[in-house]
């Protein structure tokens, strides 16, 4: 595999990409020896340069053309978002770099995090394969309705230990049920829909995770236009605005953190009734491979959540390669799907042959 990656490079025929996926992979190698050598050898493959994004501003990018779709200049300022996009991919190379150059203990608390998210994931997980049709209905039923909470859902586990955690999925695996076939039916009706549903709500986060600065999110959308354009653009009339917006005058829609917020907000839910499969694509990769185990009365791996987001990649590069066999086949029912709208360009390969051909 190596060898094809880099005559491809040499000969002009293949460039490769490196995501904030294998970074957070290649840094929980526990052997240091073994960690720097994975490192040095992605640093190599990308000539120190080519680092994907990441599924948030894949996520984020698409938002931003849906704004756009439904009213031209909505977005004004794009230079934040690709300013902060540079950054971020930069932070991942310097991530990658410091792991293949130092020891790197300043990882070890990082890595203990990344592996209590990981030990978080599988609880859920866990939790929702002891009674997998009613958690089939519960998450149809939320995205038909688009039903939000302002309650943090993880809060509870927050609270938890990850020892305790690991002590309750043990204890869950051997009570993990089979979907029942009305609800696998259901599920795979629904399944692109609902993780459309659930990718455009990831929205709200993201953009509270990357414009981070005052005003800088509001600079970059223009909020006045969107309320002066909103009641003669069909699909934004579905989610009226406040009253308050209306009666605020208009020289004050400019610069207000809480009209953008509820705005903003409305336009994500919006989004959400859409059905864009660019923004569904992590989760219907976890919802498929969710699915697979608990045909088989399994748990997904605890790296699941992490293999919905390097899923994004299939966004922007024209092979995506992987030897998980799950993700391959979640990642290639995804670009042949018929009808969704979307006209993939991504081959997904397991092997060298395949690469090989691919890049032929």
């Amino acid at each position: 595999m190596g060898e094809i990656l880099l005559e491809a490079r040499e000969s002009g025929g293949g460039q490769v990409w490196a995501g904030p996926t294998n970074v957070i992979e290649t840094i929980q190698a526990q052997d240091i020896d073994l960690r720097k050598r994975l490192a040095g050898m992605i640093l190599d493959l990308i000539e120190g340069r080519r680092m994907w994004c990441g599924f948030e501003f894949e996520l984020l990018d698409e938002y931003f053309r849906f704004l756009e779709m439904l009213v031209p200049g909505a977005v004004r300022h794009r230079q934040f978002f690709d300013y902060y996009r540079e950054i971020g991919q930069r932070i991942w190379l310097g991530a990658l770099a410091m792991a293949a150059a130092t020891d790197a203990d300043w990882l070890v608390p990082v890595v203990e995090d990344l592996r209590r998210t990981k030990t978080m994931n599988q609880l859920i997980h866990a939790r929702f394969a002891l009674d997998p049709d009613r958690w089939v209905e519960g998450m149809r039923e939320a995205s038909t309705r688009l039903a939000t909470s302002e309650d943090d859902p993880l809060a509870a586990l927050e609270a938890m230990t990850t020892e305790e955690m690991r002590s309750e999925i043990a204890q869950l695996m051997a009570r993990t049920q089979r979907l029942g076939n009305a609800a696998m039916q259901k599920l795979n009706r629904n399944r692109s829909a609902v993780a459309a549903v659930y990718g455009a709500f990831e929205i709200g986060a993201l953009l509270q995770n990357v414009f981070k600065l005052p005003y800088d999110l509001e600079l970059t959308v223009d909020v006045p236009l969107l309320i002066r354009s909103w009641d003669d653009t069909t699909q934004l009339k579905r989610e009226p605005l406040p009253r308050y917006i209306h009666e605020t005058p208009e020289e004050q829609w400019e610069g207000n953190p809480q009209i953008a917020k509820d705005v903003l907000q409305r336009t994500i839910r919006v989004a959400a009734r859409m059905n864009l499969p660019v923004l569904g694509i992590g989760f219907e990769v976890i919802l498929r491979e969710m699915q697979r185990n608990m045909n088989q009365r399994q748990l997904p791996t605890a790296g699941l959540a992490f293999d919905g987001d390097h899923a994004s990649a299939i966004n922007r590069h024209h092979i995506f390669v992987t030897f998980d066999d799950g993700l391959a086949n979640a990642l290639k029912a995804i670009v042949n799907a018929p009808k969704t709208g979307v006209k993939w360009h991504t081959t997904i390969v397991i092997n060298e042959r395949q690469l090989a051909d691919a890049l032929k």
